[in-house]
């Protein structure tokens, strides 16, 4: 079993790589590692290079896709990370990064406080680390967003020993000078 799952991970990573996704720190999310997510000179093509190689010559932050990035990041990290005690601002706070029928849907599904409570009784949680993001369909003020996120789901004060890697996609639009997710999906993984 652990031998599948490290091949199935190297599989995944092996995968990543050749398409590009790399794995941005928070240091490198802010654009001061080595892996940041970069784009060449002219601004067009983005790149992401992977965390812990240095970036090749020439590369400066990409700025145009940021605020996407850090959108969609910061959405599938407030689905993927909760406990019952930190449920309902979770929720929330996928309502405020949300928009159009995305945002309509989840404000009209918000999470009872009988559902918070099942939650607090059977212990469970959910902990997600971001393992890549990829920005490079992101132009103008729309496109979309890969995320992949390495997950622990837990219950009754166990956590699950091995992560499911998720990949989703992100929908995004910048509205009003701010970008907002407006579709997300499961992609891969699971």
């Amino acid at each position: 079993m652990r031998i599948c799952s490290l091949i199935a991970l190297l599989l995944t990573a092996s995968t990543l790589t050749a398409c590009g996704i790399g794995g941005p720190t928070a240091d490198e999310r802010q654009g001061t590692g080595a892996g940041s997510v970069r784009t060449t000179e002219g601004g067009s093509d983005a790149d992401v290079v992977i965390a812990d190689h240095e970036p090749p010559s020439g590369l400066s932050t990409v700025t145009q896709a940021d605020g996407a990035v850090d959108a969609a990041t910061s959405y599938a990290l407030a689905q993927a990370t909760w406990s019952a005690d930190t449920y309902a601002d979770q929720y929330q706070r996928m309502i405020d990064l949300a928009a159009g029928d995305l945002r309509d849907a989840l404000s009209s599904q918000r999470p009872e406080a009988d559902q918070i409570e099942g939650i607090r009784e059977y212990r469970q949680t959910s902990r997600a680390k971001l393992v890549a993001v990829d920005g490079r369909a992101v132009e103008g003020s729309a496109g979309s967003v890969v995320v992949v996120l390495e997950t622990y789901a837990g219950a009754n004060g166990e956590i699950q020993p091995v992560p499911r890697h998720v990949i989703y996609r992100a929908t995004v639009k910048r509205i009003d000078g701010t970008w907002r997710v407006t579709a997300f999906d499961t992609i891969g993984g699971g």
